[in-house]
């Protein structure tokens, strides 16, 4: 991962919108999952969303581990809570935010075939083209070959930000960067992740900082 790249920011409507379009997508495709697992944390909304558009109840999650501080990469993906739920002779759609890496899905998938499903397809918003998996179903392509980018949804967006914040201050040599003026902040993320946001989100942001420093 470069020391400088590019963040694209997802909206919740955005995202609602993505979800339809993919349940659209698996529809029209004529395969209707029994159950649905969400990888953990990611995958959790878009579930919910192909959930209530798809009219599939059965919804699990397993949590997965592989990407550490925002746009920082763990060594390996690793299941850390699985599933109790029978799988076997079962259709399962596995759904996550985003095809990244692949090897989360990867992990997941391998997992989920040693319980014995009768098919796993697997869906998510956007798939990374330099992905070692290729999603079934995917709304949305980001394209790294020439940069690299980070994209942000809105369930993980204080988290996202405040990575970010710390990552500028960091590279301006500025300890408790955040405690900054919020405009300064502003600018310094988009001049150097392309993020503009608007200074009451900049704000929330750091309040929540602030206290999570308290604490």
């Amino acid at each position: 991962m470069p020391k400088k790249f590019r963040c694209d920011l997802v909206t919740w409507e955005h995202a609602r919108q993505l979800s339809e379009q993919l349940a659209e997508m698996i529809a029209d495709q004529g395969f209707g999952p029994d159950i649905i697992v969400a990888l953990a944390r990611g995958g959790l909304v878009p579930a919910m969303n192909l959930s209530d558009f798809l009219g599939i109840k059965d919804l699990v999650s397993i949590r997965v581990e592989h990407w550490g501080i925002t746009a920082t990469r763990d060594k390996r993906a690793k299941i850390k809570h699985g599933i109790n739920a029978g799988l076997e002779g079962r259709k399962v759609l596995m759904v996550d935010d985003i095809a990244d890496t692949g090897d989360s899905l990867r992990v997941s998938r391998d997992y989920l075939d040693d319980l014995n499903p009768c098919e796993i397809k697997i869906a998510a918003l956007h798939y990374v083209n330099t992905s070692k998996v290729k999603p079934d179903f995917y709304t949305e392509v980001v394209d790294r070959s020439k940069q690299w980018v980070w994209v942000i949804y809105p369930w993980n967006f204080v988290e996202d930000v405040s990575n970010l914040i710390e990552r500028l201050g960091k590279k301006l040599f500025i300890k408790k960067f955040y405690q900054k003026d919020a405009d300064e902040i502003r600018k310094g993320l988009e001049e150097e992740y392309k993020l503009s946001l608007d200074i009451r989100e900049i704000e929330k942001v750091l309040c929540w900082m602030n206290k999570k420093k308290r604490n």
